[in-house]
């Protein structure tokens, strides 16, 4: 059974695939979140919903390490 972050993003998914049918063959891509633990995930989230994060980048530590 899918958990909730899953069924959300379905969910926008579906959404978007609606207005934009040229995707409808597309797979769901695959969500990834804020951070490595819930706590500073939802403060993360939490500064995007108030407008004080507007952007976000990956760290140039994972570049150096996983490309």
């Amino acid at each position: 059974m899918p958990d909730q972050k899953d069924k959300s993003v379905a969910e926008l998914w579906m959404n978007f695939i609606q207005y934009h049918r040229t995707f409808k063959s597309k797979v769901c891509p695959e969500s990834l979140y804020f951070c490595d633990n819930e706590k500073e995930a939802d403060q993360c989230t939490q500064w995007l919903v108030e407008g004080v994060k507007q952007a976000t980048s990956t760290s140039m530590w994972w570049f150096e390490t996983y490309d």
